[in-house]
C-alpha cells in the first residue's frame, strides 16, 4: 500500500476490446471516449454511481506522478504489467484500471481537462464541484496540469469564493491565485474559530478544512488569530491596569482638579461594564469582538446645566460671578483610544502566503 492508498490497489486489471463489446460493463454503467483510440479505460466508483473513461495512459502518466507510478514503463505494478503485454500485443485492447473513492461525474470534468477537451466543459462549476475537481488535482497531483483552470473559471474563482471561505481556501489552495487565499485565509481568521477533539473548526458551521489542506496551514490561521486577540487584550489589561493602580490618595488619571477622582470611576466602571474583562468575550469572532468594541459609548462627565444656586462648573453661584465653563473631560475617556486600538489591531490582522507553506511547490 502506497502513501496514495486505494490509487494503487491492483486487484482490477482486465483486458476489453472496446467500451462496447461483450467485455464491457453492464448498461447500468456507462463509458465515455474521452478519445477514440485510448489504451486505458478508468473505471471510477463511488458509493451510488460508476463511470468508465477511454483515455490515453501516456497523458496521465504525463500529467500525474500519482499515474506515472501505477502505469509508467518502470512501473510493477499489475496495472503497468498488464498495459505493456497490450501494447506489444498491439491489438487495441484497452485496460481497465479501477479507481475508488473517487466522483465518477467529476473525474469526467478532469479528464475531458487533461485532454484538452475544453469544448466539453461547462461555462460553470459550482462550488461543490470545484472542491471535488480540487480534491481529485491533489489526490493525484496534477497541480501544474490543472492550472488550466484558474485561466477558464478566473472569475469565478475571484468573486464567488469569498461567500465560501473553507471550501474557496481550499480551492484558492490547490488552483490559486495567491491573492485570492490571502483574502480567504484572513477571512477565516476574523470569523469563528473553535478547537475540537478532532482539530480546528471554522466558520458558523463549525466545519473542519478539508483534509488535503496542510494542518500547518490552519494552525497558521489559529496562531495569527490567536496573535491578534492577545495584542488586543494586552491593550485592554492596560487601561484596567491605569486605573487599578490608582488608589484615593494618588493623584487621578483625569486631570480636572475638582472631579477627576468621580470622572476615573465612572470610566473604570464602563470598562467592566462592556465585558472586555470578560475571557469568554474573546472567545467569539475577532469581528464580534470589534463589533462590540464599537459599540462602547463614551462617556463625559458633565455638571449639571447653570441655574439655581450652582453653575455648570460646580461653583458656588454670587453676585457678579461669570462661569466660563469649558469640559474638562472631553479627553478622559479610554473609549476613543480602543477604537483606534480595535481597527489597528484588524489592519495587523494579515491573510497567508503561499511562500509561508514549503509544501505548496506549484504554480501561484
Amino acid at each position: 500500500m502506497s502513501k496514495f492508498g486505494m490509487v494503487f490497489e491492483s486487484s482490477s486489471v482486465e483486458i476489453i476490446a472496446s467500451c462496447n463489446n461483450a467485455a464491457a460493463p453492464p448498461p447500468s454503467i456507462s463509458c465515455t471516449q474521452i478519445v477514440p483510440d485510448g489504451d486505458v479505460i478508468l473505471d471510477v466508483s463511488a458509493v451510488d454511481t460508476s463511470r468508465r473513461y477511454l483515455v490515453y495512459s501516456q497523458v496521465l502518466c504525463a500529467t500525474s506522478d500519482v499515474f506515472r507510478t501505477m502505469l509508467g514503463k518502470q512501473s510493477k505494478f499489475a496495472e503497468a504489467v498488464a498495459l505493456r503485454e497490450s501494447h506489444k500485443r498491439d491489438d487495441g485492447e484497452p485496460v481497465v484500471v479501477t479507481l475508488e473513492g473517487d466522483d465518477p461525474i467529476v473525474m469526467g470534468t478532469v479528464l475531458h481537462l487533461l485532454h484538452g477537451k475544453y469544448n466539453k466543459l461547462p461555462l460553470k462549476l459550482n462550488i461543490g464541484v470545484l472542491v471535488d475537481v480540487s480534491k481529485i488535482c491533489d489526490k493525484y497531483s496534477l497541480h501544474e496540469a490543472l492550472r488550466i483552470i484558474q485561466l477558464l473559471w478566473s472569475d469565478f474563482l475571484k468573486t464567488k469564493l469569498t461567500a465560501h471561505p473553507a471550501d474557496g481556501l481550499l480551492i484558492s489552495w490547490v488552483f490559486g491565485p495567491e491573492k485570492v487565499f490571502t483574502e480567504l485565509s484572513r477571512d477565516l481568521m476574523l470569523g469563528e474559530i473553535s478547537e475540537s477533539d478532532d482539530g480546528l473548526l471554522f466558520g458558523k458551521q463549525m466545519d473542519p478544512l478539508a483534509d488535503c489542506i496542510p494542518p500547518a496551514v490552519s494552525a497558521k490561521i489559529f496562531e495569527e488569530r490567536e496573535r491578534c486577540v492577545n495584542s488586543f487584550r494586552g491593550h485592554v489589561q492596560s487601561v484596567e491596569d491605569a486605573y487599578l493602580n490608582k488608589d484615593w490618595k494618588s493623584p487621578a488619571i483625569c486631570s480636572d482638579s475638582k472631579n477627576g477622582r468621580q470622572c476615573d470611576t465612572m470610566q473604570f466602571g464602563l470598562l467592566h461594564q462592556s465585558s472586555l474583562l470578560n475571557p469568554a468575550t474573546y472567545q467569539n469572532s475577532l469581528i464580534n469582538i470589534a463589533d462590540t468594541v464599537k459599540k462602547i459609548p463614551v462617556l463625559k462627565l458633565v455638571p449639571s446645566e447653570q441655574g439655581g444656586t450652582y453653575c455648570r462648573c460646580g461653583n458656588y453661584l454670587t453676585s457678579g460671578y461669570t462661569c466660563n465653563y469649558t469640559n474638562a473631560h472631553s479627553h478622559c475617556s479610554w473609549v476613543p483610544m480602543l477604537h483606534k486600538a480595535v481597527d489597528d489591531w484588524l489592519d495587523t490582522c494579515k491573510g497567508l502566503k503561499f511562500s509561508e507553506f514549503p509544501s505548496r511547490t506549484w504554480g501561484n
